[in-house]
């Protein structure tokens, strides 16, 4: 039996009887007994369709995220811990502001201070704005990307495979019919006598004519195996090919959000050139040295 000959199988020769050759004008015809060598390979049909076996899911499929995660989270986290502390600060400082009298003698140097911690403060406040573009965001919309992906293709495989798994069990309950329907006509076709030669003639057109049917049935089942095939293994390679690229999309987007989270650091290094320099501090004459009450 060749693949994709279903159609040939149900326009197959007269088969022969003992009798002689028996007509069968309205079923076309068949062979009285197919060999063991055609049934062996139509048998082997569903052994060849195993395409990933058992049913079993492709390590393909699972999307390594993990990395993404951790970092996703902990970007997250340093972004809201960023973002109270200059909070605080700016709160702080601000209090301060308010309760500073403004007639004491180092006002200024008051004010100069909460205003250099209230310039750490604004860039605190940066760095998490530009620490949740660059890193955190990023990195949430390609876990959803991929997560969404990979089970969207993983259910649509479970399907074809449930349904190319539903063929195969098909496939091999008409193949056991086929096989039953031939010895059925084998044993049919050797049974008959002279005495009954009209009761045999109607027996053997009778297990012909279950053989051809059970012969067409195999036969459209094994095209539409082929085809549940081809379909499964298509979608098996174009899923492999597409999560393949986002898993590479996934590494390169990783590597350039890390290197501009961890650029967004620069903005704290003006701020030392931003706080005003420390006045010099005065050294203060030593104190006298302690004298003796007793005379030197």
């Amino acid at each position: 039996l060749k693949r994709g000959s279903g159609h040939a199988l149900c326009t197959a020769g007269v088969g022969s009887t003992r009798g002689g050759p028996l007509p069968l004008p309205a079923l076309g015809g068949l062979p009285d007994s197919f060999s063991p060598s055609q049934a062996d390979s139509m048998a082997a049909l569903a052994v060849e369709r195993n395409i990933t076996g058992g049913g079993e899911m492709p390590d393909w499929f699972a999307c390594d995220l993990s990395s993404c995660r951790v970092l996703q989270d902990v970007s997250a986290e340093i972004v809201t811990t960023c973002r109270s502390l200059g909070a605080q600060l700016q709160g702080a400082c601000g209090k301060a502001r308010e309760q500073l009298p403004s007639t004491e003698a180092d006002a200024e140097a008051c004010l100069s201070f909460l205003a250099a911690f209230g310039v750490l403060s604004s860039a605190l406040i940066y760095v998490a704005g530009d620490l949740e573009s660059t890193v955190t965001q990023p990195l949430q919309k390609t876990i959803a990307t991929l997560s969404e992906e990979s089970n969207g293709r993983l259910k649509h495989w479970q399907m074809v495979r449930f349904r190319f798994s539903e063929l195969q069990e098909r496939y091999g309950r008409s193949r056991q019919r086929s096989l039953e329907a031939r010895d059925k006509l084998a044993h049919s076709t050797s049974g008959g006598s002279l005495f009954n030669f009209k009761g045999s003639k109607s027996t053997t057109k009778a297990a012909a004519s279950e053989q051809h049917a059970a012969m067409c049935d195999l036969a459209k089942c094994e095209e539409e195996l082929l085809r549940s095939e081809a379909s499964l293994r298509e979608l098996e390679d174009e899923s492999r090919k597409r999560l393949q690229q986002l898993e590479q999309e996934k590494r390169a987007l990783l590597t350039r959000a890390l290197a501009k989270g961890a650029g967004s650091l620069r903005r704290l290094l003006p701020l030392a050139d931003k706080v005003p320099p420390p006045e010099e501090i005065v050294a203060l004459p030593p104190p006298d040295e302690w004298q003796g009450v007793l005379p030197r």
